[in-house]
C-alpha cells in the first residue's frame, strides 16, 4: 500500500504526497508520546526513532536493519515529498491520532502500524 503505484515498465502511475500541515501537526505528537514513524518516500524511507514496537517488527522480519533512523527526520520530514507514513501505534492511539490529519486517511496494514495517505488516493 503507497501513495504511489507503478506500473510494469517503472513508470509512477499516481504520485500524490501527504500534505505538510498534516505532517507537521504529527511531529510534536511523536516527540511527545516516543511514537515510531517511517515516512515513505518515492524512492526510499526513513524513521524518526525505534521503540519497542519497532524492534519486535525487525525481529519478525529477520532483519534488524529494515528501519533506518534519520537524526533529522523531523526535518526532512518537512522538506521532502512524504507519500505516506507508517506509524507504529496501537488501535486506541490510532483514533486519538487521526484528528492531527484531517487531510488524509488510514488503513491497518497489519499490526503494529497503520499507514496514512491522503484522502483523494482512498477516492480512487
Amino acid at each position: 500500500m503507497g501513495q504511489y503505484c507503478y506500473l510494469n515498465t517503472g513508470e509512477v502511475l499516481n504520485d500524490k504526497v501527504l500534505s505538510k500541515e498534516d505532517i507537521k501537526q504529527t511531529l510534536p505528537y511523536f516527540q511527545e508520546h516516543n511514537i515510531a514513524c517511517d515516512f515513505a518516500l518515492l524512492d526510499g524511507a526513513f524513521l524518526n526513532l525505534k521503540n519497542e514496537r519497532v524492534q519486535w517488527l525487525e525481529d519478525e522480519l529477520g532483519d534488524p536493519t529494515r528501519f533506518v533512523v534519520a537524526e533529522d527526520a523531523y526535518e526532512r520530514a518537512l522538506k521532502e515529498k512524504v507519500y505516506q507514513l507508517n506509524v507504529f501505534v496501537s488501535e486506541e492511539e490510532e483514533g486519538d491520532f487521526m484528528h492531527l490529519m484531517p487531510n488524509s486517511k488510514t488503513a491497518s496494514l497489519d499490526k503494529p502500524f497503520y499507514g496514512y495517505n491522503t484522502k483523494e488516493w482512498w477516492e480512487k
